[in-house]
């Protein structure tokens, strides 16, 4: 009984469970930088078709002066 005492079993214990927050930190931070880059592509992509609007609109001004 002297292997598995009171202070080594909280130890354990206290130990398992910073290893698994450890994990879900870090899944949960991967997790946020795929969001993040998703939203960041989906701006990225308006902007590029607010742009192809603009330079249309600036051609046809200038087709017409």
């Amino acid at each position: 009984m002297d292997e598995l005492d009171i202070g080594s079993i909280i130890t354990y214990i206290i130990g398992a469970g910073l290893l698994l927050l450890c994990g879900m930190s870090f899944a949960l931070f991967i997790r946020k930088l795929l969001v993040n880059s998703a939203k960041r592509a989906a701006s990225s992509n308006q902007m590029e078709e607010k742009l192809d609007q603009i330079l249309e609109l600036l051609e046809k001004e200038k087709e017409t002066k």
